[in-house]
């Protein structure tokens, strides 16, 4: 998903897990490498990469806090995006429903 369709998506007042780019993933289930979030939990940006996350074409995706260089790094097995931690405007925290 690249950032203006991100930002598209957010924008509408559906909630997240019915919008139709999200409910395209979240349809397949969720990824065997999935890692549990715990709501209301605050935790410092891992030293790892964390996975088990998937794109909208369903590929899996690896995001990287890249510190020393004030980076985020958004990875596929095809490529790596590189973002500047200073163009991360807002998050987007959603509830996975059924």
């Amino acid at each position: 998903m690249d950032v203006v369709e991100m930002e598209k998506a957010t924008t509408t007042k559906e909630p997240l897990c019915r919008q139709k780019i999200h409910r395209k993933v979240l349809d397949k289930g969720l990824p065997e490498d999935v890692m549990p979030g715990i709501k209301n939990l605050k935790e410092s940006l891992p030293p790892v990469p964390l996975s088990g996350m998937l794109n909208k074409h369903g590929g899996k995706v690896r995001l990287t806090f890249k510190l020393e260089s004030d980076q985020l790094w958004l990875s596929t097995k095809e490529r790596t995006e590189k973002l500047p931690m200073g163009s991360i405007k807002s998050e987007v925290i959603g509830a996975r429903r059924d």
